[in-house]
């Protein structure tokens, strides 16, 4: 849970800090120790109430409160993919003249005709199916890494 609030704060801070914003920062900074604050005070309150019955209460209503925190997670996570992964592939699929002007069609203009963002959204599917199948998360962020840089080098991603 608090690897969940952490990084909805931070996305709430990056995205107003992006835009060159200093109150990026700073309303992460209030928000993290603001929720911090009111999480310890009735984790502690509550439990020193209710004592025992505590138990019971929370074995009932935990698995909605999980599931619900679960969807929220997948709901932030995809739309911080869609808008801050980026791929661009410049490949140039066929060009034709219009008025005595040329224009060139890419691979990424023809993708993002379908669907735009696809790329980033198989890639994440991809690293998935890596994460499911137990592959080490370094590797993962290692292997994106290499793909970035001879994607790059070679002209396929931009």
């Amino acid at each position: 849970m608090g690897d969940f609030k952490t990084s909805m704060t931070a996305a709430i801070g990056a995205g107003i800090g992006l835009s060159g914003n200093v109150l990026g920062p700073v309303i992460f900074f209030v928000i993290i120790n603001a929720i911090r604050l009111v999480m310890r005070y009735y984790g502690l309150m509550i439990p020193y109430y209710q004592g025992i019955n505590m138990i019971t209460s929370i074995k009932d209503v935990m698995p909605k409160i999980m599931k619900t925190v679960t969807v929220l997670a997948y709901t932030v996570m995809g739309g911080l993919v869609a808008r801050w992964t980026a791929i661009n592939v410049p490949i140039q699929l066929y060009s034709y003249r219009t008025g005595g002007k040329l224009v060139i069609v890419t691979v990424q203009q023809q993708l993002d005709a379908i669907m735009p963002n696809l790329l980033p959204l198989l890639l994440t599917f991809f690293i998935y199916w890596l994460l499911r199948r137990k592959v080490s998360p370094i590797i993962c962020i290692i292997g994106l890494m290499l793909l970035g840089i001879i994607g790059y080098t070679l002209g396929v991603l931009g």
